[in-house]
């Protein structure tokens, strides 16, 4: 949870709204793993929820009593008013964070300054030629402060690109091609690669009705999907249920078990096993390569350690003011419960698109109460800035 320095604007923060004043914070949300979204509820109403349009199809899926969410599409940029009373407002821009569907990095433009938010990311070249990230001579612009996913900024989770591990993958079902394959997902956010080995291997995936049923909402290829087992031979499978692999191979069905994380740091295999760090999450030199382009004026973390990772969180630190343009861009890292704070005497809320002068939000009544790290969480915890 972020609560963006000298605004009313939280990031990814639900669970903790019953502490803030209301009726004067606004909320985003990068993307919709459990961990970013954890505190919605079909009865939350303590604020807007601005997210992208794919991720607004899943809350209003999964909680369908939350009112004032407003899809921003990725690309455009939208004024969003954070005080009526005194008109002060944020330009904002999402751009396509490739983590997972509708995740979003945030950037924020306006009299705070310029803050670039990068929700869950992996890192591409091409995220650097975003137009709201270039001024008119094609340079990037200055970044006052940048909001980073550190979750593998270590030297030694350099993996590879998730193209080369689906290849990998690919190789891996090519060895083993009178067998079945299992492969551990546990959050949304592979369906690409899934898409990707159904083509190639011209079969259906077999998903559960849950992860079937994201896939229709946001209409990622659900021809290439089932949820009867007898209808394919790949299968995505919660990696709780992997160890049911020995028992299959026991009773002549043969079956290979894939797992995906960039935990994993470099391809193994421990027979039926196959682990591969794909990751949707950036590598260390990625990072290293974002950072550097950025050059950010000031450098903070949405990833904050526990004490069993305080020793490679202060190594990644050193990294990062190696290839920071200053001493400056550091700041210190302290996690603190939220505060209250008055952001002056108006409810913020009114959005409209730039290149539309319309208003597409709507006013935040006075009378109203505003308000997948899953290898790592129990290590970890989101701060505030």
């Amino acid at each position: 949870m972020v609560l963006l320095p000298h605004t009313n604007i939280i990031i990814d923060g639900f669970s903790f709204t019953a502490q803030l004043e209301q009726p004067h914070y606004i909320f985003f949300l990068t993307h919709f793993h459990s961990d970013h979204y954890q505190g919605l509820s079909p009865s939350w109403n303590r604020g807007p929820i601005y997210c992208s349009p794919q991720t607004a199809l899943l809350i209003c899926d999964k909680f369908s009593g939350i009112p004032n969410i407003y899809p921003l599409e990725i690309g455009e940029t939208y004024w969003i008013s954070l005080n009526l009373k005194n008109c002060a407002g944020v330009n904002v821009t999402f751009i396509d964070a490739n983590h997972c569907p509708g995740a979003v990095m945030i950037l924020f433009q306006g009299e705070i300054g310029t803050i670039l938010h990068t929700g869950d990311f992996r890192y591409t070249p091409r995220m650097l030629l975003e137009p709201c990230l270039n001024n008119s001579s094609n340079s990037l612009i200055p970044i006052n402060q940048l909001i980073l996913d550190n979750t593998f900024c270590m030297p030694e989770y350099d993996f590879p690109s998730q193209e080369m591990c689906t290849k990998l993958i690919i190789q891996i079902i090519e060895e083993n091609p009178n067998y079945d394959t299992w492969i551990a997902i546990e959050n949304f956010g592979r369906e690409t690669l899934l898409v990707e080995l159904s083509l190639y291997f011209n079969t259906l995936v077999i998903v559960s009705e849950s992860m079937f049923r994201r896939i229709e909402i946001l209409g990622l290829r659900p021809d290439l999907f089932s949820t009867n087992s007898d209808d394919g031979w790949i299968h995505a499978v919660p990696r709780k249920h992997m160890f049911r692999i020995y028992q299959r191979n026991r009773e002549g069905l043969d079956t290979i078990g894939i797992y995906l994380s960039g935990w994993y740091k470099k391809y193994s295999k421990e027979w039926p096993f196959y682990h591969v760090p794909y990751s949707l999450h950036s590598s260390f030199s990625e990072i290293k390569e974002f950072v550097e382009k950025i050059k950010p004026e000031r450098l903070s973390y949405i990833v904050a350690p526990g004490k069993s990772l305080m020793g490679v969180f202060e190594l990644s630190r050193k990294v990062l003011e190696d290839v920071a343009k200053d001493e400056n861009m550091m700041e210190g890292i302290e996690f603190k419960p939220p505060v209250k704070r008055k952001i002056g005497s108006g409810g913020g809320g009114y959005l409209k698109k730039l290149k539309k002068p319309k208003t597409i939000g709507c006013k935040i009544a006075e009378s109203e109460e505003i308000d997948e790290h899953p290898e790592i969480n129990k290590y970890t915890m989101h701060y505030y800035i």
